[in-house]
């Protein structure tokens, strides 16, 4: 038979996406995107896992993945070392560590004078979201970079609570003085 003959570059693989704590977790599609050897692959959800379907050409496959709750990552398959009747992946998504905030203190700021200082994080996952509660009159924060910024109005010295979550709703919050001279 020919078909026996010929060689095909069409390869059916199974990329298992999974909870790393919590396998039994289906990943719904929207949150996963995959790209195969760079280029955007559409994966399609059946019982075990994402199904692709790709024309090969090299016996080693490059994937990545971006996804709203998890870790982005890649993984380098060789496909000479799967098994040929079932090509499995199997990728463990890992959570990201909590939000924290590395916020060490407020620099002194003047009445009068534009005053500019980041709310800086650790862990978490992007988006983030800031608030900032008791900020001094001309102060505010920016929700999305955590950028506290303005032109102090008043002399004072105030204890300020700020607050980050994260969109897999860790959160943290600290509060610190800050203290703006004429």
């Amino acid at each position: 038979m020919i078909f026996l003959e010929e060689t095909t570059t069409r390869l059916s693989l199974a990329v298992v996406f999974n909870d790393a704590v919590a396998p039994e977790i289906q990943i719904p599609e929207e949150e996963v995107s995959l790209l195969a050897n760079g280029i955007v692959q559409k994966p399609f959800y059946q019982r075990s896992g994402y199904w692709l379907f790709m024309d090969l050409q090299d016996a080693l496959v490059s994937l990545a993945w971006k996804s709203i709750h998890y870790e982005n990552g890649t993984y380098d398959v060789d496909l000479e070392t799967l098994p040929n009747i079932s090509p499995v992946v199997p990728i463990p998504l890992v959570k990201p560590p909590p939000v924290r905030i590395t916020f060490s203190n407020f620099s002194r700021g003047e009445v009068g004078v534009l005053y500019e200082k980041w709310v800086t994080t650790s862990g978490g996952k992007s988006p983030l979201f800031f608030t900032a509660i008791n900020l001094p009159p001309g102060l505010t924060i920016d929700s999305r970079s955590g950028l506290i910024s303005g032109i102090p109005t008043e002399n004072t010295r105030v204890y300020v609570t700020l607050k980050v979550r994260d969109i897999n709703d860790t959160q943290d919050e600290i509060t610190k003085r800050i203290t703006i001279l004429e």
